[in-house]
């Protein structure tokens, strides 16, 4: 994790243990950093506990304060989570606020990603005696995954936004739905999480976008792209769930194309 007196001092004011948030109402910070649940480009999620309300755990997205487009592009994430209201399988924005210089948001705070539920699925049936070899979900598992993301999916167009990076990193289990428990009651509850490259279909969108084992054939050839980049992103998380594994593993463009051919037959004179 980022703190004080580690490599990326200057990037990240905080410490695991100390507050972040700081006001007159909670001047040792409304927010306990506790943990580190993900980090990227962006910056650093972090799983805290909310002293207005407990210790509850909520996740506090810390975005760089060195980066004038991650600020940018925070706002915009805040813009749009705000439209969708946490609705229809959408992650649920609490608030927003500043901390040494970083923009933050406070999501609820959710369960494992389905491309960890996968993993785990894959190492549990090794140390079975099995082969380790990817274990999708059962039909019915991913009939019900596949309602639900689609429902967040048709939402989101509904409301002239595009995610644009639909992957099972990007789909997480609703807290305290624990993947064993949920395989035992045969329900998966999951939430459409990530927002960060999403964007309004009438604004600018950059050539390259999404995660390339995701990316439809227009999208890898720069050659425009709107809505049906999430389709196409929803077809593949259905297809990795079911087979417990990427059905398009990570390549270059050329031969990104020639495994979605093989696959697909060939790709259409328009595109």
């Amino acid at each position: 994790g980022g703190g004080k007196g580690q490599s990326d001092e200057n990037m990240y004011q905080f410490s695991m243990g100390s507050g972040i948030d700081v006001s007159s109402e909670y001047p040792e910070g409304r927010y306990l950093a506790m943990k580190v649940l993900g980090s990227g480009t962006y910056g650093k999620v972090l799983l805290c506990g909310d002293a207005k309300y407990k210790g509850t755990g909520v996740a506090i997205k810390l975005v760089r304060r060195d980066s004038a487009p991650y600020r940018k592009a925070a706002k915009m994430e805040a813009k749009i989570l705000r439209a969708l209201e946490g609705k229809h399988g959408t992650l649920k924005l609490l608030r927003c606020f500043e901390h040494g210089g970083h923009p933050c948001m406070s999501f609820e705070l959710l369960g494992s990603a389905l491309s960890e539920v996968l993993r785990v699925r894959a190492q549990n049936s090794q140390a079975g005696g099995g082969s380790g070899t990817p274990v999708g979900l059962s039909s019915a598992q991913v009939r019900d995954v596949g309602c639900q993301v689609l429902s967040a999916v048709s939402y989101l167009h509904s409301r002239g936004i595009i995610h644009t990076d639909v992957k099972t990193d990007n789909i997480l289990l609703t807290h305290g739905c624990d993947w064993r428990t949920a395989e035992a009651a045969g329900a998966l509850r999951v939430k459409l999480v990530d927002f960060g490259s999403a964007l309004w279909a009438t604004e600018w969108h950059p050539n390259l976008v999404g995660t390339m084992q995701y990316r439809p054939p227009e999208a890898v050839l720069q050659a425009g792209w709107s809505f049906p980049l999430d389709t196409w992103g929803v077809g593949c998380v259905l297809c990795e769930l079911a087979v417990g594994a990427k059905v398009f593993c990570l390549a270059h463009n050329d031969v990104h194309l020639h495994m979605i051919e093989r696959l697909l037959g060939p790709i259409p004179q328009s595109v």
